[in-house]
């Protein structure tokens, strides 16, 4: 059996659907940050890298318990189409600097009493 250390970014969704459902969390967003919005993060704080695949150092990756989606500005969109391949995570192309762009994706995925976590901590 595969663990999740070795596995691709679509097992680790899989694993991540599965914990969320555990947890009754209908979405789940993974910004790239860390509380001290620092410019190089720390191993710990580079989830969205480890569950996407996506190396670029800015997007936002939001799973629901049947899409994902990562966003990023048109800095990384070449990059991302690559790394995203075969994983089962669309890329939503935003507007430089349009940071929370992600929050009208999440509304039209969820239905009123839907919950929505996020990995960042203040």
């Amino acid at each position: 059996m595969q663990t999740s250390a070795q596995s691709n970014p679509a097992s680790r969704l899989t694993e991540l659907r599965a914990a969320m459902r555990a947890q009754r969390i209908d979405a789940l967003i993974v910004p790239s940050a860390d509380p001290h919005l620092s410019e190089y993060l720390p191993a710990r704080w580079q989830g969205r890298q480890w569950l996407s695949g996506f190396t670029g150092s800015m997007a936002t990756l939001v799973v629901t318990l049947d899409r994902a989606a990562l966003f990023a500005d048109s800095r990384y969109w070449a990059q991302a189409e690559k790394e995203l391949a075969g994983t089962g995570i669309e890329l939503v192309k935003i507007p430089t600097g349009a940071a929370t762009h992600y929050i009208e994706w999440i509304a039209a995925q969820l239905k009123a009493g839907e919950v929505l976590a996020s990995t960042a901590r203040c």
